[in-house]
């Protein structure tokens, strides 16, 4: 398995795929990402944004995160969940054009166009901020119903009457025990957006009248164009309610947070992110969702149709390993935990924006990379082309429009080459984990522009368990590969058990060549609680270990892992290739003295110069 750009689809095994689509597989899945995206873009004027999965709805004028399983967690069918993502889209769209976050953001510390408001201390920052919420929630609805007919109304009014549908009104909140607060912020909620005045029982006579109150001060935010005047309404309101936010603050409890009024909505502002100053007169995008849903379906089917089969990948993977773990491991009672970060949206939500200012930042040194290795082959090609005048006889296929021979030999062949990259990630690594960030992002970027599949795993171990974090996997057929920023340091080190998951790894891969480049700033090293068995006495003894006592026998045991990476090259097969790394060259090349007693091949290098190497690594083996 390879690659994601020859992918082959049985026809009944997608249909069955499609069929049994859940809505919350369906909704969850790249194509309809991409799809929610593209409408999102025409409500900008085709300003650039883009759409993360979250676990949770927000943006901060840049990007829109949506979370998808809830969508799908109050509907039932493909067509509802698709209506529900694409309201809450553009609800979270509609604050990109309508609301100006610095406004938002001055009137939360106390500033209304530069004039002072009362009561700006520390203490009502949240409240504030809820207050702010609300008034452009409903605003924005208000426009937004109005200004955009067609589907996009219908998805917000649909989106709206979903999550309306489940709130309890105030006769039933209070006999929850919710407090007076809860109960004021909820009805004004239910009236700004759904236009509905909720009743109040007896008991809540004094709510009632701060709600009378406040319901023309949230008719007059609705029809307010600008975000400084919503924000001089919301002090308004901010002043009836302010008697419950005092009492709330007496008795040391917290501000209410409603669901869609979050406090995430602008407390990731940052104003340089939004184009609100770019914003031009949006035209009304009228289109039928229904006539999208077949296409759609049919691409959200494929994308469901490669999950399985990644689940299919790592679930066998995960038996390989654990069948390594029973019998090949020996004495060394590892447990070993794959983790694959993907997993977690909100963690990744967090990993892709990162990790897309990493390579923005990184771009020129990435092309400066790839110029080096494409100069690479243009050289080989034309080798090639004066050797075929010189009438040389080739054992291999030549293809004059991208010709290497060990590297591909026709367009729709595999790579011949595969990278395997196995980062320690050790608590000693935290002082260069930037700069390893840095390297491996280059050297991935260079890797997937030049079509080399690649994967990359950082390994750490701590008391007898040994975590093998997938960063980066080829063999993945869907989601995105941009998990380096979840490189994380901690614990020590095991290389021979980090080795034989490779090995375990690497059988899932066809190409020819297969390189696993291990890079670590020290020898194997690994804290354990074991118990000291006659077996592993007897291994001890092989060893030449003869301890002393208890204390120097687990110390020297520990440096048993550099026995157990011999072992594990010589036994599985493979060629790793050491790379010593350090803050200098000088203690690179001592560490590289006792790389090169482990690793058939190995080299030294500083923090600085690591993406160089590692594209040196794959220069030489381009070709072989």
């Amino acid at each position: 398995m390879s690659g994601n750009k020859h992918l082959i689809y049985i026809p009944s095994t997608l249909k069955s795929v499609k069929e049994h689509m859940t809505p919350a597989e369906f909704i969850s899945t790249e194509s309809v990402r991409k799809y929610i995206q593209a409408r999102m873009l025409r409500v900008t004027s085709n300003i650039k944004i883009e759409v993360v999965y979250d676990d949770m709805n927000y943006t901060d004028g840049k990007e829109i995160h949506l979370n998808p399983y809830e969508a799908a967690a109050y509907t039932k069918s493909n067509f509802d969940a698709l209506l529900m993502l694409l309201g809450n889209a553009f609800h979270e769209t509609l604050h990109i054009i309508h609301t100006d976050f610095e406004v938002c953001h001055k009137y939360h510390i106390g500033f209304i166009n530069g004039k002072k408001v009362l009561y700006n201390s520390g203490e009502y920052y949240l409240y504030r901020k809820l207050v702010s919420d609300l008034v452009e929630d409903c605003a924005i609805e208000f426009w937004g119903k109005r200004q955009y007919p067609g589907t996009l109304k219908k998805s917000l009014e649909f989106a709206d009457a979903v999550h309306y549908g489940y709130r309890a009104d105030p006769e039933q909140m209070l006999k929850n025990g919710s407090r007076p607060i809860d109960i004021l912020f909820s009805a004004l909620v239910t009236f700004g957006i759904m236009d509905i005045v909720p009743e109040f029982p007896a008991e809540l006579s004094v709510i009632k009248n701060m709600f009378n109150e406040c319901k023309p001060l949230i008719t007059a935010a609705k029809v307010a164009q600008k975000t400084a005047d919503r924000c001089k309404v919301a002090n308004d309101i901010f002043e009836i309610a302010r008697p419950l936010m005092d009492d709330c603050m007496e008795k040391g409890e917290k501000c209410p947070v409603f669901d869609p009024i979050q406090p995430s909505t602008h407390n990731r502002f940052k104003r340089y992110n939004q184009n609100f100053s770019s914003f031009r007169k949006v035209r009304p995008d009228e289109y039928d969702l229904r006539v999208d849903m077949e296409a759609l379906t049919e691409a959200a089917a494929k994308d469901e149709y490669d999950r399985k089969i990644d689940r299919r990948y790592s679930d066998q993977l995960v038996l390989s390993i654990s069948k390594l773990q029973d019998d090949g491991l020996g004495p060394f009672h590892n447990t070993i935990d794959i983790e694959y970060i993907q997993t977690d949206l909100a963690k990744f939500a967090t990993y892709r924006e990162a990790y897309s200012k990493r390579v923005l930042r990184l771009t020129p040194k990435i092309k400066l990379l790839l110029k080096g290795l494409l100069a690479v082959v243009q050289r080989e090609q034309d080798d090639t082309v004066r050797n075929l005048y010189a009438g040389n006889q080739y054992r291999e296929p030549f293809r004059a429009d991208k010709k290497c021979c060990a590297y591909r030999k026709a367009l729709s062949d595999e790579a011949d080459l595969f990278i395997y990259v196995l980062v320690d990630s050790s608590g000693s690594m935290g002082a260069v984990t930037e700069y390893v960030k840095d390297a491996l992002t280059m050297f991935y970027e260079v890797c997937r522009k030049m079509d080399v599949p690649i994967t990359i795993v950082s390994h750490t171990a701590n008391d007898n368990i040994v975590t093998i974090r997938t960063l980066v996997d080829a063999n993945m057929r869907s989601g995105e590969n941009t998990g380096i920023e979840g490189f994380e340091v901690q614990g020590g080190t095991r290389d021979g058990v980090a080795l034989s998951c490779a090995a375990e790894y690497l059988k899932f891969r066809r190409e020819a060549q297969k390189i696993v480049i291990a890079i670590s700033d020290g020898e194997p090293w690994h804290t354990c609680d074991l118990n000291i068995t006659p077996e592993l006495l007897h291994m001890a003894k092989i060893a030449g270990i003869k301890p002393s006592n208890t204390a120097e026998f687990f110390r020297e045991y520990s440096n048993y892992s550099s026995a157990d990476v011999k072992n594990v090259i010589r036994n599985r097969g493979i060629h790793p290739i050491g790379i010593a790394l350090a803050p200098t060259m000088e203690l690179a090349n001592l560490l590289n003295l006792k790389m090169k007693a482990l690793y058939p091949e190995s080299f030294a290098t500083d923090i600085d110069h690591l993406a160089k190497k590692l594209a040196k690594v794959l220069e030489k083996y381009l070709y072989d």
